[in-house]
C-alpha cells in the first residue's frame, strides 16, 4: 500500500501487488482477478489553539517611546516547532496602552509555514506604561519691613527630580502678596513644561508645588519662620515620624523656640510634618511669643517609597514521562520583605507536557504584616517567570538484534527478529525493518545484523513519540553461515607390477549449484612404493579451497598385481657358432603390444627387476640355434632366480596378460645356462 500526506488535503492511498499462498504455502495469486480500491488519507485542519503573550514594559516619562517587541507562547502544537510574531505598541506620554501581537506565522521542522493548517492564535495584549515624572517646584520667599506697598516675587525653582532630557520649564504662576506685618504662603501653579519641538508636555509631570512665604515684618521686627523638618524612607511596615524644625534668624530679644511637630507616614505616599505649635523666649527664659508677629510655620514632608521586591516563579526539568510538568513554587529573587511581613501567596500558572519549554508566570502576590493585614500595595513588585522544560525521556531503551546463523546453502542469511529492553509501559516500539545481508561463509561477522529505524508509539493516544526519547541503543545481532559438508570419494584402483600408475577418479557430492572446490586431482599418496600388495586409503585427491565447504576426502585403496608363476623349461646344451634372426613375437592377445627385436644387442646394466617368481612368468621358447653371438657379458645382473653368467637376456612384462619373454644368449665361454 503506497500512499502519504504531510499538510492539510488529502490524497490517495494505492493497494497493489497482493500475494496470496495457499497451506502449503505456494503462491496462487495468479488464480484471483483481484481489484484494488484506492483509499484516502486526509490530514484536516487543527483545532490546537495556542495563545501569544506581547510583552509588557514601563518606565518613568522620560520623553521618548517605550517600546517592548517580545513575546511567549504556551506550548506548541505538534507540526509546529517555531513561532514569529510582529510585536507593535508604543506609549511616550504618561499613560498605558495595549502592546499587541500584529500578526504571526507557525512553522514546521522544515521551515514551511503551516499557519493556515491550525486554529487562529489567542492574541494576548501587553501593557506598554509610563509613570509620571516627578517634579517638585518652589516658590520664592521673601521678606521685608513694612513700607506700605505689598510684598510680591513670581520666582520659582525646580527643588526636587529633574526634567526630561531636551524639555524646558516655560513658566509658573506663582501667587502671593503681603501687605502689612506678619507673612503669608507665596503659592506656585500652573507650571507649563514644553520639549524641543515646543509643545506642551506638562501632563507628563506629576508636579509638587511647595509655596514660599512673603514676609512683612514689623518696625524692626519681622515675623519668624518655622519649617518643619522633612524626611523620605523606603516602606519599612513602621511610621516615619520627624519632629525636628528649623528657623529663619531671630529677632533681637529672642533667643530660642520651642515648636511642636507633628507628623507621620507609614504607607506609601507622602504627608505634611507640621509645626502645630510654638513658643518664643528671651534670655531670661520668659515666653516672648505675643510681642511677635506671629511666627510663618512651614511644614515639611514625610515621604515613604514602595519597597522593591523581585518574585521569581520556580523553574523545573524533568524528563519526558508522559505527565504534566507544573511547579507551583516561587521565590524572593531581588528585594526584602518588612520586618515582620510574609509573603502569604503568589499565584505561579504554567504546565507543560510534551518536551519543550513553556514559561511559568508569576502574578498576584499577598503580603501580610503581623496583624495580617494585606500591605501588598506598599511593595513595588517585579515578577520574573521561571522555566518549565521537558527533555527527552531518560529512559535507556536497547533494541538487540536477534544473532542469526545456518549452514552454508548458497542463499541470503539476513537478521530475523529483535528484543526491545528499559522501554516504559504504554508505549510500543516498532521496528522499521532489519538489514544486514551476507551469503558466503567468509562474510560472517559480529555486529551484520541491524535495523532501519524504529518508531515508538504513546498507546493511550497513538502519537509518534520517538523524538521524545534519547535515541535507542542498537545492540547489532551477529550472522554467521558455517561451511557446508562436501565429500570427495576417491574410486580404488590396481595395476599390475612394472607398469605405470593408471589416471585415478573418484566422486565429488555435496556442492550446490555452480559452486567449484576447482580441479579435483587424484593421485597416490606412496607412489614411490611399487611392491605387489593391496595399500589401503592410499588414494586421495588435491582440490582447490572453498571457504563454504568443509571437504572429506575419502581415500581410495591401490592394489600392484604380480602376474602367475612361472615354470622354467629344460634347456638345451649351448651351440657353438651358431647365428640366428630373434624371430618377432606375436602375443596371443590382441590388445598385446608387438615385439620388435632389435637389430643390435643392448647391454642392460644395473636392472632392478621386478620380484616376481621365475614359475610365475610364462615362457616363449626359443630355439638356441635361432639366438645371435652375444660378445659381452651381463655385467650385475641381480641373481632373482633368473639368470646368472654370461649371456645375453631381454625382458619384457606385458602388463595386460602377465606375458613375459625370456631370450637366452649362446654361450660364449663354457659357462653354464641356468
Amino acid at each position: 500500500v503506497t500512499g502519504s500526506q504531510l499538510y492539510v488535503g488529502s490524497s490517495a492511498n494505492v493497494a497493489s501487488d497482493a500475494a496470496i499462498t495457499d497451506a502449503a504455502g505456494a503462491n496462487v495469486t495468479s488464480n484471483y482477478d483481484i481489484t484494488y480500491s484506492p483509499g484516502t488519507l486526509v490530514v484536516t485542519y487543527n483545532a490546537f489553539t495556542i495563545t501569544i503573550f506581547a510583552a509588557s514594559d514601563n518606565k518613568t516619562y522620560d520623553g521618548t517611546a517605550l517600546t517592548k517587541d517580545g513575546y511567549t507562547t504556551t506550548a506548541l502544537p505538534a507540526g509546529v516547532v517555531r513561532v514569529d510574531a510582529v510585536v507593535q505598541g508604543s506609549q511616550t506620554g504618561v499613560g498605558s496602552s495595549s502592546n499587541v501581537v500584529e500578526s504571526y506565522k507557525l512553522y514546521d521542522a522544515d521551515g514551511i509555514d503551516v499557519t493556515a493548517y491550525f486554529a487562529p492564535a489567542v492574541r494576548m495584549p501587553g501593557t506598554l506604561a509610563v509613570a509620571a515624572r516627578p517634579l517638585t517646584i518652589t516658590a520664592a520667599s521673601a521678606t521685608k519691613g513694612y513700607d506700605g506697598t505689598a510684598l510680591v516675587d513670581g520666582g520659582y525653582e525646580i527643588t526636587n527630580g529633574t526634567l526630561a532630557e531636551g524639555q524646558t520649564l516655560d513658566s509658573a504662576t506663582v501667587t502671593g502678596s503681603q501687605l502689612y506685618v506678619g507673612s503669608s504662603a507665596n503659592v506656585a501653579s500652573d507650571a507649563a513644561i514644553t520639549d524641543a519641538a515646543g509643545a506642551n508636555v506638562t501632563s507628563n509631570y506629576d508636579i509638587s508645588y511647595v509655596d514660599g512665604v512673603l514676609e512683612v515684618t514689623g518696625s524692626g521686627a519681622g515675623a519668624i519662620t518655622i519649617t518643619a523638618d522633612s524626611d523620605s524612607k523606603t516602606y519599612d511596615g513602621t511610621a516615619l515620624t520627624k519632629d525636628g524644625f528649623t528657623t529663619s534668624d531671630l529677632p533681637a530679644g529672642v533667643t530660642d523656640v520651642t515648636a511642636v511637630v507633628q507628623g507621620s507616614q507609614t504607607g506609601v505616599g507622602s504627608s505634611a510634618n507640621v509645626v502645630e505649635s510654638y513658643k518664643l523666649y528671651d534670655a531670661d527664659g520668659i515666653d516672648v511669643t505675643a510681642y511677635f508677629a506671629p511666627a510663618v510655620k512651614i511644614p515639611g514632608t514625610l515621604a515613604v517609597a514602595a519597597r522593591l521586591l523581585t518574585i521569581t516563579a520556580a523553574s523545573a526539568t524533568k524528563g519526558y514521562d508522559g505527565t504534566a510538568l507544573v511547579d507551583g513554587g516561587y521565590e524572593i529573587t531581588g528585594g526584602t520583605l518588612a520586618e515582620g511581613q510574609t509573603l502569604d501567596d503568589v499565584a505561579v500558572a504554567g504546565s507543560i507536557i510534551n518536551p519543550g519549554i513553556v514559561p511559568n508566570i508569576a502574578s498576584n502576590a499577598i503580603i501580610l504584616d503581623s496583624e495580617y493585614t494585606n500591605v501588598t500595595a506598599n511593595y513595588l513588585i517585579t515578577y520574573e517567570n521561571g522555566e518549565l522544560r521537558i527533555t527527552t525521556s531518560a529512559a535507556e531503551i536497547s533494541i538487540t538484534v536477534h544473532d542469526n546463523e545456518k549452514i552454508y546453502d548458497g542463499e541470503a542469511l539476513t537478521p530475523v527478529g529483535s528484543h526491545v529492553e528499559g522501554l516504559p509501559g504504554g508505549y510500543t516500539l516498532t521496528v522499521g525493518g532489519y538489514t544486514g545481508s551476507i551469503v558466503n561463509v567468509s562474510e560472517s561477522a559480529e555486529g551484520l545484523g541491524g535495523i532501519n529505524g524504529y518508531t515508538i508509539i504513546r498507546d493511550a493516544d497513538g502519537l509518534d513519540v520517538t523524538a521524545f526519547f534519547e535515541d535507542a541503543l542498537v545492540k547489532n545481532g551477529a550472522l554467521v553461515i558455517t561451511p557446508k559438508a562436501a565429500t570427495i570419494t576417491v574410486n580404488d584402483s590396481s595395476k599390475w607390477v612394472g607398469q605405470a600408475d593408471p589416471a585415478f577418479d573418484g566422486s565429488v557430492e555435496g556442492l550446490i549449484g555452480e559452486d567449484s572446490i576447482g580441479e579435483v586431482i587424484y593421485h597416490r599418496t606412496n607412489d614411490d612404493v611399487n611392491a605387489a600388495g593391496i595399500y589401503t586409503g592410499v588414494l586421495s585427491a588435491n582440490y582447490e579451497e572453498n571457504g563454504n565447504y568443509i571437504v572429506t576426502i575419502v581415500p581410495g585403496s591401490f592394489e600392484i598385481r604380480r602376474p602367475a608363476p612361472y615354470t622354467r623349461p629344460p634347456v638345451d646344451p649351448p651351440q657353438t657358432e651358431t647365428v640366428v634372426d630373434i624371430p618377432t613375437i606375436t602375443p596371443p592377445l590382441d590388445d598385446m603390444p608387438q615385439i620388435v627385436p632389435p637389430q643390435e644387442p643392448e647391454i642392460i646394466v644395473n636392472v632392478e627387476p621386478p620380484e616376481v617368481p621365475l614359475s610365475d612368468i610364462p615362457m616363449v621358447e626359443v630355439p638356441l640355434a635361432d639366438i645371435p653371438d652375444v660378445d659381452e657379458p651381463i655385467v650385475n645382473l641381480p641373481q632373482t632366480g633368473v639368470a646368472t653368467g654370461s649371456f645375453w637376456m631381454v625382458g619384457l612384462g606385458l602388463s595386460a596378460i602377465g606375458f613375459g619373454i625370456i631370450i637366452g644368449a649362446r654361450r660364449k665361454e663354457e659357462d653354464e645356462v641356468k
